[in-house]
């Protein structure tokens, strides 16, 4: 068994593994299709996802269900989640599902949340309001 560096407890906010490709994998599952299979996750479990559940700043910031979500634009929201284990690991990762587009960054220094956001910045030409809180 490998102890990584910070773990205390085993917790879902986390303790949670895996690689960028799953985590990719995960993001194009959350993103509307028109046919899916049995096992992946259900449109009613993907709206709820997707849909304000709490406003945390009315008018741009909201909080699905796992998700954040960032009104972009009148038409566009974002869903994004963020996390950091033991102030070394440093993870990011966005959709949106009107243009079918995600990008995950996984860093493994403390200096993360600058380079996820400049990696942000340049492959959607936009900062996100997130990154302000």
């Amino acid at each position: 068994m490998f102890v990584w560096p910070g773990d205390l407890l085993a917790n879902a906010a986390a303790s949670l593994r895996g690689p960028v490709q799953d985590y990719a994998r995960f993001i194009a599952h959350v993103m509307r299709r028109e046919a899916r299979q049995d096992w992946e996750i259900a449109e009613a479990t993907r709206q709820a996802m997707l849909t304000p559940q709490l406003a945390v700043r009315p008018g741009w910031l909201d909080k699905g269900l796992g998700w954040n979500l960032e009104r972009v634009d009148a038409h566009t929201r974002w869903f994004f989640h963020g996390g950091a284990n033991a102030g070394r690991y440093k993870t990011f990762a966005v959709g949106d599902p009107q243009r079918r587009r995600g990008l995950v960054v996984m860093t493994s220094g403390g200096g993360g949340t600058g380079v996820y956001q400049r990696i942000v910045r340049a492959a959607t030409g936009r900062d996100m309001l997130a990154f302000d809180l």
